[in-house]
């Protein structure tokens, strides 16, 4: 039985590599996070620096499934196998959760002003679900295998 390969658009290539970038920088953003010293950490204003001590351990296990998740599905993506699917809805799951916690558990617009305490989180979530309808697109158009 011959299986017909089927040619994905070029739009869909580069929105994997745009995918890759930005997953990227989440991952940096990641190690940024957990890798700051002590040095760094007291030159944060003092209400962030409490935020961020504060933190449950839900919300860092949150984050690291985010970012390793974006980062495995957008590899995938740009291989174009299927599994991305799952993995850009197991990143969503953790992009979800640790929102639950800036939106819900602490006040970070007072926290970390406009852009990181809202704007910042809604494009999270933004990207993450274009992520998930556009691999969902590409599984039901067989361009990933």
């Amino acid at each position: 039985m011959e299986t017909t390969k089927i040619k994905a658009p070029a739009w869909f290539a580069i929105l994997g590599i745009l995918a890759l970038l930005w997953n990227l920088i989440g991952v940096l953003a990641y190690f940024g996070h957990v890798l700051m010293t002590e040095e760094m950490k007291n030159a944060l204003p003092p209400d962030q620096l409490e935020a961020m001590n504060a933190a449950p351990l839900w919300v860092i296990i949150s984050f690291t499934i985010a970012v390793f998740g974006g980062i495995i599905a957008a590899i995938l993506m740009v291989m174009r196998r299927k599994a991305a699917l799952f993995f850009f809805q197991v990143s969503f799951a953790g992009i979800f959760l640790q929102q639950i916690h800036t939106f819900f558990f602490i006040d970070a617009v007072a926290i970390f002003g406009n852009i990181q305490g809202l704007v910042m989180p809604a494009i999270l979530l933004f990207i993450g679900v274009v992520l998930i309808l556009v691999n969902g697109h590409a599984v039901k158009q067989k361009w990933l295998r």
